[in-house]
């Protein structure tokens, strides 16, 4: 049986030098992937810290009738185009009906583009909104002064001088 010569081609089209160099450049890119992905953890902190001058502010609630870009922005899920969007489209309805707020309940900020069901459930436990007036509670009359005269109780003298 003659004997191959280390420069002949194997049955999988590589010769022997030239698999070593295949299995040298892959362990070099493993390493350099591994390096990168130790030198480059990504950390997320959990979604309620209990430090920090954001926490205080979303745990009071957002509430977007009033609310900054800026402090949208703080919201989940929510980025400078978005929190554009809806301070946008506030402008928009209040120059039609400035009398009333635009942002009633979290079901409101559907009509935002960009906005679906899903990113408004994440974002409704940071948001409060102004309480809507009930128009059931009817207001008591007002108290009227009474029409008889007071008189002195009957265990003081009418006549009793002021001390």
């Amino acid at each position: 049986m003659p004997q191959a010569r280390s420069d002949q081609p194997t049955p999988w089209g590589f010769s022997p030098s030239q698999r070593l160099v295949l299995i040298v450049l892959a362990l070099g890119l493993l390493i350099a992937a591994v390096i990168l992905a130790i030198s480059h953890r990504a950390y997320i902190p959990a979604p309620y810290t209990q430090e920090g001058s954001r926490t205080d502010f979303l745990l009071v609630g957002i509430d977007p009738n009033a609310a900054s870009v800026y402090e949208l922005m703080m919201l989940p899920q929510i980025g400078l185009g978005r929190a554009r969007e809806i301070v946008a489209y506030r402008q928009r309805v209040l120059q039609s009906n400035p009398s009333s707020p635009v942002f009633m309940s979290a079901q409101d900020l559907l009509q935002v583009r960009g906005i679906g069901r899903a990113l408004m459930n994440q974002m409704q436990p940071h948001l409060r909104f102004p309480a809507a007036p009930d128009m059931s509670v009817v207001s008591p009359a007002p108290a009227t002064a009474p029409t008889a005269p007071i008189s002195a109780p009957a265990s003081m003298p009418a006549s009793a001088p002021a001390p």
